[in-house]
């Protein structure tokens, strides 16, 4: 940095920020606005400190901020703007907010900061959307291929008192189109039809084939735009291949619904179902968000209680509670909707985890629900094939899930299979041959992602394993509430394959992951654990052996993959011990794991292992005798 007489001369990244219609606000309801600012600046100053950002001052109804670099900048914009886009899509009274961000030489004296930086942000910011960010080509450039927003460029701008022009772009946030900037932004439905068909792949077509696009308006009554939304987003999250960008393309869709039409119940239902799917499969949510998801299906029922949109977004909502209200509330009402094939099958889902003799007769009388609406129900087939997973049944679990996959394909019989032939039977075999047949588009999907790494993993096929996460995109692979860091599993393989190097690397790149995401979530034990974990695997012993204390203490139990890293061989011995020998549920899984994941190497000599393993084969080799008998009979 270079003093000055006045100052200090530092390059730096400049925000300025404007609160869309607040001054006559104020006019109008004063209270109000005064109101609705604090909200706005609490928005702010949370998100702020995340981001390195430092508040330099306020401008009444906006800030002037500074940031070490222009990605922390954008990075904090694109943050505020989704957290308030979230809100505003269930609150009466919005707050819209426009950024200006630019990278440039500014001079600091006294905690404030001035020159053409500055100014130069400043001009930038009026140029934006209300809820949307606008940057010069100077921060464009620092942050592209590092967002995953769109940035597109608006050409170049002669602001007031600049002298030379400016090139300007626009973060393109996940709810907009590509429109030019000061008119409404909406997504053509012709636009969001192509992108579904795009997202699930030659099969898309098909999705749309009962929508009867083809009838003249006076045969069928025209959807307002955004009810259109509306089936668009149900169509295809009723697709059976759906997967996870499906959920969250579906959620967008009914966010620029209720955008349009802020008295769509069926907007708030469906976007509130397709909310809770993602939080289930794709995402540890916080309180916060739950809250917000739970809030719209509140809305839905005024808007539209008798809608069956409602009673599922309701049961999703009462799901969250992991006990057995959600099943309760769906068989309660499930004679109000009795063509709804869907009720049958989340009483069925629901039912997977209540003991075993009640789940295999709420199976039984729902199947049969289901069947009487459409034939018989590959959903029903391949949910109660998870019940047989889960009691260790592979053989009827496998006769169920490709009884299912013959009706019709679904990612989630595709998931269960490769899970019984992996976790299961331990079939590594048929899982490399599965895999060679699995639709390409699954493997973007979470939790067959992670399946394929299983299966390279324990096949000692290191390279391969390293190779399925070559192209992911995303820090972490989020499936059904656990999450696991990529480069943590990049490092398991690199180490397994003697690259101590590159496993150090991968190791660092997950731990790196694991902070960013403990910034927004410091209190989640999942990530104490996971950064223990990974601590533990880069060496740092005593740092690992710390966090593992808290994640032990406010778990009431320790983590299997985290004690072996740590070198606590007794307790894994013990706890393996319990789980096989013990034949509890799910023992066969950490057979398998044990089997074949090379960190139990260390244990291979011991005769307490050895033992433990007897235990296990011959419990598998009864499992499977005793299914290949049944199926005689």
């Amino acid at each position: 940095m270079e003093g000055t007489e006045t100052g200090t001369r530092k390059l730096a990244a400049i925000m300025f920020t404007d609160m869309v219609g607040f001054s006559a606000l104020t006019q109008s309801d004063e209270a109000k606005a005064l109101k609705l600012l604090a909200e706005h600046n609490e928005i702010f100053r949370a998100v702020l400190g995340k981001h390195e950002g430092r508040e330099v001052k306020s401008t009444g109804d906006g800030f002037l901020l500074e940031f070490p670099s222009a990605l922390n900048a954008v990075q904090c914009a694109i943050e505020v703007q989704q957290t308030l886009h979230d809100r505003n899509l269930i609150e009466e009274d919005k707050i819209g907010v426009r950024i200006g961000i630019h990278l440039g030489d500014v001079v600091s004296r006294d905690g404030d900061i001035f020159g053409d930086g500055v100014n130069i942000a400043s001009r930038i910011e009026p140029l934006a959307e209300t809820g949307g960010i606008c940057v010069s080509g100077a921060v464009s450039q620092q942050v592209e291929n590092k967002i995953t927003n769109q940035i597109l460029p608006l050409g170049e701008s002669d602001l007031k008192n600049i002298a030379t022009e400016i090139a300007v772009h626009r973060i393109v946030m996940p709810w907009e189109g590509q429109a030019a900037p000061k008119t409404k932004r909406k997504v053509p439905v012709q636009l969001l039809l192509v992108a579904a068909i795009v997202i699930l792949g030659g099969g898309g077509w098909a999705i749309y084939s009962g929508m009867n696009l083809d009838k003249s308006p006076q045969a069928v009554a025209p959807l307002s735009e955004s009810q259109e939304l509306v089936e668009k987003a149900k169509q295809l999250i009723a697709n059976p291949m759906a997967y996870r960008e499906t959920w969250f393309t579906a959620k967008e869709l009914t966010e620029n619904a209720i955008e349009l039409d802020s008295l769509n119940g069926e907007a708030y239902a469906v976007c509130a179902q397709a909310s809770f799917y993602i939080f289930e499969h794709y995402k540890v949510a916080s309180p916060k968000e739950i809250d917000a998801a739970s809030r719209m299906a509140d809305k839905s029922f005024q808007l539209d209680p008798d809608s069956v949109e409602t009673l599922l977004a309701r049961f999703f909502a009462l799901s969250q509670q992991r006990d057995d209200s959600g099943r309760q509330f769906l068989v309660e009402n499930a004679d109000r909707f009795p063509a709804d094939v869907r009720i049958p099958r989340y009483v069925v889902n629901r039912a997977l985890f209540l003991p075993e003799e009640q789940a295999n007769s709420e199976y039984t009388v729902w199947k049969a629900r289901a069947d009487a609406i459409d034939g018989e129900d590959h959903y029903c087939l391949a949910a109660y094939a998870v019940n047989r997973w889960i009691h260790s049944d592979y053989d009827l679990a496998l006769e169920l899930i490709e009884r299912s996959l013959e009706i019709q394909e679904s990612t989630d019989a595709y998931h269960w299979k490769l899970m019984t032939l992996v976790s299961g039977i331990g079939d590594l075999e048929k899982g490399r041959e599965l895999i060679e047949d699995l639709p390409l588009q699954l493997h973007s999907e979470d939790r067959i992602a992670f399946l394929l790494f299983r299966t390279w993993y324990r096949s000692g096929m290191y390279s391969e394993a390293v190779d399925s996460l070559q192209s992911w995109n995303r820090p972490f692979i989020e499936q059904d509430l656990v999450f696991y860091p990529v480069g943590y599993l990049r490092g398991l393989a690199h180490d397994a394959a003697g690259s101590p190097a590159a496993a150090a690397a991968a190791f660092e790149f997950g731990l790196t992951a694991v902070r960013e995401r403990q910034e927004n979530d410091p209190t989640s034990i999942e990530l104490i654990g996971l950064d223990a974990l990974i601590l533990a695997k880069l060496g740092q012993m005593d740092e690992a052996e710390e966090k593992a204390q808290v994640y032990r203490e406010t778990r009431g139990e320790s983590n299997l993959r985290l004690e072996l890293a740590l070198g606590n061989y007794d307790w894994v011995i013990s706890y393996l011990e319990e789980r096989i020998g013990g034949r509890q549920s799910r023992g066969l899984n950490r057979y398998q794991q044990a089997l074949t994941e090379p960190e139990f190497q260390v244990l291979r000599d011991d005769p307490r292992f050895e033992k433990i393993m007897q235990a296990g084969e011959e419990w598998l080799n009864e499992t499977l005798s005793q299914g290949n008998a049944e199926q005689a009979d």
